[in-house]
Order: C-alpha cells, then structure tokens, then sequence
C-alpha cells in the first residue's frame, strides 16, 4: 500500500536523521571540553573495526608517563590501571611509578591513564605489539579503584577507551575468556545510550551484581593469563587497592577467589596505616586524585612489604 510505504519511509528518515542528531550532541556539545578536531572526531568514528589503526593510539602514545630507568639491569615493574595510577594532576617527579622506581633503582613502566581500566590493561596485554615496548617485569601492579566496576560497561574518556569493550565469552571447559563486544563499543557512540545507561550503572557502582563480579575476576584472569602467555608463568600479579573498605566489601569474594588464585592483593590503607581517601592525601578537595604526600606514605611501605 502507497501510503504504507510512505510512512515507512519518513520513519526510516527520522531514525537516521535521530541518530545524526545524537552523534552531534555527544560529539559537539558533551566533549565540547575536549580539544579535539572535528576532522580527528570523525576519523575516530570509522576506526571501530580497525584494529591497526587503534594499536598507534593504545600501544604507542605518547601520553604515556616516562619510563623510569630505562637502562638499569634490575628486574623491571609495570604499572597498570586509571589516572591514579598514571598520576592525574602531579608531575613526573611526584607519582607513583617515579618514586617507586626511585626508591627501588628498578625500570618502572606506567602503563596507565586517565579514564582507562580493566579494558585498556587487557588490550594492551593481548596486543603482540606491547611486548616490543615492555619488558618481561617481575612484578606486574594494577592499582585498583572501585570506579573501574561501571567502566567495564562502558568504557571511560571519550577519546581512547571507548573503543574498547569486552564481553565474556565461555569456554567448552567451563572456563571463560573474553571477546570483544562490538555491538556495546557502537552504542558507546550514542549520547542517548550513554545517558540511559550511566542511570542503569550508579545501581552497580557500589552493589555490583553475580554477573557484574564474574566479568571482573574473568578480567583479572584474562589479564595475568596473556602476560603469563607471552612472558611466563613467575611473573608475580599484584592488585593495590586504593578504595575505602566499604566499597571493597562489594567486591570482597571476587578479591578471595583471586587470592586463592595467586595474585596478592594490598590493601593501600593497610600497608600504609591511614586512609588515604582523606583530603589530607587528594590532589585538591575538589580532586580525589591522590597527591604526592599520599604516594610518598605509601611506596615505601609497598616496597617494604613487598620486598622490592
């Protein structure tokens, strides 16, 4: 019918004429604050199936912290995680991989930054390219805030991780791996999908759900088990806590499972006998980020204990 056709039509035009709209709205005005050309915008929207393109952003930014001694013959450390690990508004000299490699003369590679997570550590792991810029470490540190649980389901800053999203995928022993889950990293795209969804995540921010906790410890697993794949099995895991203890409780079964598994897990405020989710250890009251005081505390007690 005619005029079936018709409608079907205008329907069809108005979903694409929508969806248009969205990209410009999430594009234009929510990362308005983000000093990105438009030219570079759109490149980044066709790079969702090309993973050649994402390796020259993800394995070899130049946004990464500098290595710390690079030619010391001791045996290296890689640093993991979000911008606590990466050190948000320090300098060089005053974060966490800078003076742990002070205080132990070891190489320290700070493989975090800001907005990234569980999703980055894995890519980057899973990525043959990494390895001819790190090192076989003795000691791998994920720094661990409970931020990284929403994250896993919807990437974090706008110009690098939402392209990266995975998705547990089980195998014949019962076992799971992960995939990448393209349909979400689309969705990511969506400032309506973005918005809905980030009302769905402030319920398992805090009280994550069964299904929420197994795609954190597969993360964990993934991620231990493709550095132990291209590195070897004595590579010790390290995962640092650096949350208030009410947060961890939600998460505190996964944490024992990992443990049973072999990773050693550290709580901040234990080894450094104080909470340093204070003001008294943040960058500014307006600013979580833990400040040099807060990893002058804590390093060399983290040496200590774990005798680096």
């Amino acid at each position: 019918m005619k005029w079936l056709k018709i409608i079907t039509i205008n329907f069809l035009i108005c979903i694409i004429l929508f969806f248009i709209l969205d990209f410009i709205v999430y594009t234009r005005f929510y990362n308005n604050k983000q000093d990105i050309p438009w030219s570079q915008k759109l490149l980044y929207y066709t790079q969702i199936f090309d993973n050649t393109k994402l390796e020259d952003k993800y394995i070899y930014s130049s946004l990464f912290r500098p290595t710390i001694n690079p030619f010391s013959d001791k045996k290296p450390i890689a640093i993991f995680g979000c911008s606590y690990a990466y050190g948000s508004g320090l300098d060089n000299n005053q974060t966490f991989s800078y003076l742990l490699g002070k205080i132990t003369g070891r190489p320290v590679y700070n493989r975090a930054l800001g907005g990234m997570g569980l999703q980055f550590a894995y890519y980057q792991l899973s990525n043959k390219k990494f390895y001819k810029i790190v090192p076989k470490p003795e000691y791998i540190i994920y720094v661990y805030i409970q931020s990284h649980i929403p994250r896993m389901h919807t990437g974090g800053s706008f110009y690098y991780n939402r392209l990266i999203s995975y998705k547990i995928k089980k195998q014949s022993d019962g076992n799971n791996y992960l995939v990448r889950d393209y349909p979400n990293e689309l969705l990511s795209r969506s400032y309506l999908a973005f918005y809905l969804r980030t009302r769905i995540i402030k319920k398992i921010k805090y009280h994550p759900d069964a299904k929420t906790l197994e795609l954190l410890q597969t993360y964990f697993m993934n991620i231990r088990k493709q550095a132990e794949k291209n590195w070897g099995k004595d590579i010790k895991f390290v995962i640092l806590l650096y949350e208030d203890e009410e947060n961890l409780i939600t998460i505190s079964k996964v944490l024992e499972n990992l443990e049973k598994k072999g990773f050693i897990i550290i709580n901040a405020n234990d080894v450094s006998g104080t909470n340093l989710k204070t003001i008294d250890y943040q960058i500014s009251e307006s600013d979580s980020h833990p400040n040099e005081k807060a990893w002058k505390k804590l390093t060399p007690l983290l040496v200590k204990k774990l005798g680096l």
